[in-house]
């Protein structure tokens, strides 16, 4: 069995200024972060459709974070994604749009260093289709669980 050659320096294949659509395709929703970690900037693919997540701009993340996902953010930060090393992980989190906690998203941090200084980044995967689906999962399997209690049912009555 041979070993698969895997290349870990991007960098080298794709030029710097194809770095940001490569981002943009690639994430529903990218934060830019300060070094206290207050969103500086939030980015949206073309399709996303929750345009009031700008008014996170300003705040510090962890005010956007719902209270049910706080727990979380140590983990989200607890590793950087961007080290070739990194067993850093997706984490799930509810984040707040109007002051309410309705936008679960999929987050990575990622913390670039070069010769300007350190840029923090989140990349989030909106989950709210998949969520959709688990939710109508659930529905058929409540079903189908009922109808099998009915049919248990009939059965012990005709024995």
């Amino acid at each position: 069995m041979s070993e698969r050659n895997v290349e870990t320096d991007l960098s080298l294949f794709v030029p710097p200024e194809h770095a940001q659509a490569i981002l943009a395709q690639s994430a529903d929703v990218t934060v830019l972060l300060s070094e206290v970690f207050r969103v500086e900037r939030v980015f949206c693919a073309w399709d996303f459709d929750t345009p009031r997540i700008g008014q996170w701009t300003g705040e510090l993340f962890s005010d956007c974070v719902a209270p049910d996902s706080q727990t979380k953010l140590q983990y989200l930060f607890w590793k950087n994604s961007a080290t070739s090393d990194s067993e850093a992980r997706w984490r799930h989190l509810n984040l707040c749009v109007d002051g309410k906690p309705d936008l679960p998203l999929l987050l990575k941090y990622f913390s670039l260093e070069d010769e300007h200084g350190v840029t923090r980044l989140l990349c989030a995967r909106d989950l709210r289709p998949l969520l959709g689906i688990q939710k109508r999962f659930q529905r058929e399997v409540d079903f189908l669980g009922n109808e099998k209690s009915k049919l248990e049912q009939k059965l012990r009555f005709l024995q």
